[in-house]
């Protein structure tokens, strides 16, 4: 809110000086952070490429894993058709 220019030009002059130091200082965070871009750009794409990696050794994982018990539940299967057909010969 302006001041109270209650004193001709004065709080304006107080005012106009507020307003071109606010500009100033949100130039100079505009500038640090445009600075700051390609870093955390660089920084990102490194993140994602770790987890692209990330994701692909558990895709990898989940691939050997259900193989697995794939076998392990084919061989389970085979033997109880094997015990149960043992069993009818009886």
């Amino acid at each position: 809110m302006a001041p109270d220019s209650g004193n001709g030009n004065k709080g304006w002059n107080e005012w106009s000086r507020h307003v071109l130091s606010e500009l100033k200082r949100l130039n100079e965070e505009l500038k640090n952070l445009r600075d700051d871009a390609p870093e955390l750009e660089r920084r990102l794409l490194e993140t994602v490429s770790s987890i692209r990696i990330d994701i692909s050794e558990l895709k990898t994982n989940a691939r050997i894993w259900g193989a697995v018990s794939g076998v392990i539940a084919g061989a389970m299967a085979t033997g109880a058709i094997q015990f149960v057909l043992a069993s009818l010969k009886k």
